[in-house]
């Protein structure tokens, strides 16, 4: 059949209804538009005599694709935006690779699709081997970007060369998950890595700037030497925890070494710098920085800026120093704010300034004593979570809803709150790896570390897959069949018709967030397991103390 269904397209035949079944077949769900598109693409080149298996090797991919009718639609736009066809076709033939990836970049991903439409040029990166081939250190994204804008980016358009960049990046790392090459876990590092040396490229740019027309900032130390002033941004959130979501926001939070100094010029005799401030210097560079990240342009943006994790949140100072930051957090931080800076990092810039604040910080996010009265507030916060949804989508809420990421999340942080302080192996910023140590040190059993882990993974690829769409920034899940259906093929869930894939995901879908909503609802709930987690407490406090003795 598929041999007739070849030849007919060749020939260019008209839609005749005998082709109806055949094309079903293939998993076409408008067979008559599906061919009209196919009869198009065989006006493009001579397929017969020079590329006889393309259409047999598309209808194949095609038909295990995502979305068969968007998959040859955007292949068919796509093809339109090249000059030389038969370039493409002998690419495209001697590559069924790269057929398939662009089959399923097609099929699963609009947002990265309308990228490579604008930028068709990067067929030739994505036919690279190495290109899909593995994930990017940070030291491999930063020569890349080098690469790709040339070393005098720092005198071009920096938003431009940003959002470039990032969307290019995009779709290798979308590419790559959408052709089931990576574990999720890979994924959501390699967004947070491009999304470092994103903010590395704005502070570089931008402190170069400002110190071209300021000079540098200078403050005096304790011993009263003058002492270069250090920048570093602190990575909260997703971010914070390498992981990123393909919409995510990013977190920050600027700090700076003292406010107790002013600029001064590289140079005595140079009269074309302005002091100013440490604190207005480090103010103008923080606005530079999220500008450059966060405006809407042309290109779009590079990433969402979230500031509000900062001392003080809205009403707050753009950048606080060291000082103030102590201050601030000894003074009014609250409970949210300690939970907020588990997973805080230095993103860019300054590791030692980083180091500094952690040092500073450390005692008032882990206490010595079981605070419960935090894990009362952590639970409140999350009742009133869900009292805000009612009425909100809130059953197909993968975030926030009933037994959602939110809540594996604060039953993490529940325990890393409470014990963190007196066993520093459960610091651990990212959540799976928090999650294990919880399990490590025996807080939790390995039965419920796994149904958990399981849970988490499903529901960060979920709402990965309903984002990697069309690039918006939602968590809720599809309200009709046959988005249900493409989703399940995204999550490599089986079934025979669309209406059994759809089935099958919100089985899955209700059975993991069952498991998460009874975990986290029963967390502390007894008395019994708070006074098991005094007696793991009082264990670890004998033993230290044992340790103590002997040395």
């Amino acid at each position: 059949m598929i041999e007739e269904l070849v030849q007919r397209i060749h020939e260019r035949q008209p839609w005749d209804k005998v082709l109806l079944k055949p094309m079903q077949g293939f998993a076409f769900c408008e067979p008559e538009n599906a061919w009209k598109e196919l009869v198009t693409l065989a006006g493009q080149a001579q397929f017969e005599k020079l590329y006889p298996d393309f259409f047999r090797a598309l209808l194949k991919i095609i038909s295990s694709s995502y979305n068969a009718d968007i998959a040859l639609h955007n292949l068919e736009r796509f093809s339109e935006t090249i000059f030389d066809k038969d370039y493409l076709y002998t690419q495209l033939t001697k590559s069924p690779a790269l057929l398939e990836a662009l089959i399923f970049l097609f099929s699963g991903s609009q947002i990265l699709t309308d990228t490579l439409l604008k930028e068709p040029s990067y067929i030739d990166w994505l036919s690279r081997s190495e290109t899909l081939g593995k994930s990017k250190s940070k030291d491999i994204l930063m020569r890349d970007f080098y690469e790709m804008n040339g070393e005098e980016v720092q005198i071009q358009n920096l938003f431009v060369a940003l959002r470039k960049f990032k969307k290019r990046e995009y779709i290798r790392i979308g590419l790559r998950d959408l052709l089931g090459r990576v574990e999720f876990q890979e994924t959501v590092q390699d967004i947070s890595n491009l999304a470092d040396v994103c903010l590395q490229a704005a502070y570089e740019h931008a402190n170069h700037k400002l110190r071209k027309k300021y000079g540098t900032p200078y403050y005096r130390d304790k011993d009263d030497k003058w002492q270069e002033s250090e920048f570093a941004i602190l990575a909260m959130g997703k971010l914070g925890g390498c992981e990123l979501n393909y919409s995510s926001d990013i977190d920050l939070n600027y700090i700076y070494s003292s406010s107790q100094g002013v600029t001064r010029p590289e140079t005595t005799n140079d009269l074309s710098t302005a002091s100013i401030s440490n604190h207005e210097y480090f103010t103008k560079l923080s606005l530079e920085i999220s500008r450059s990240l966060n405006e809407i342009t042309s290109d779009g943006n590079v990433f969402r800026v979230d500031l509000e994790l900062r001392p003080e949140g809205k009403s707050g100072e753009i950048v606080n120093s060291l000082a103030s930051c102590e201050i601030y957090y000894q003074s009014w931080g609250r409970t949210w704010e300690r939970q907020a800076l588990i997973k805080a990092r230095v993103a860019a810039g300054s590791e030692s300034l980083g180091k500094k604040f952690f040092n500073m910080i450390e005692p008032f996010i882990y206490r010595q004593n079981l605070d419960f009265e935090a894990i009362g507030e952590i639970k409140s916060m999350k009742y009133k979570i869900n009292k805000s949804l009612k009425g909100k989508n809130s059953r197909g809420n993968i975030k926030l809803g009933f037994g959602g990421i939110r809540e594996v999340e604060f039953f993490v942080q529940a325990y890393q709150l409470l014990l963190g302080g007196r066993n520093k192996s459960l610091r651990a910023r990212d959540t799976l790896r928090a999650m294990t140590n919880l399990y490590k040190n025996k807080i939790i059993t390995e039965d419920d570390h796994d149904k958990l882990r399981r849970a988490y993974i499903f529901l960060r690829n979920l709402e990965n897959r309903v984002q990697i769409t069309f690039g918006l920034q939602t968590c809720l899940l599809p309200d009709n069949e046959k988005d249900l259906a493409v989703l399940a093929r995204k999550m490599r869930i089986p079934g025979s018709s669309q209406k059994t894939l759809a089935d099958n995901l919100m089985r899955e879908y209700k059975n993991q967030t069952r498991i998460v909503g009874t975990m986290f609802a029963e967390q502390f709930a007894e008395k019994e397991k708070r006074e098991a987690v005094e007696t793991i407490s009082s264990t670890w406090d004998r033993s230290r103390a044992g340790e103590e003795q002997f040395t």
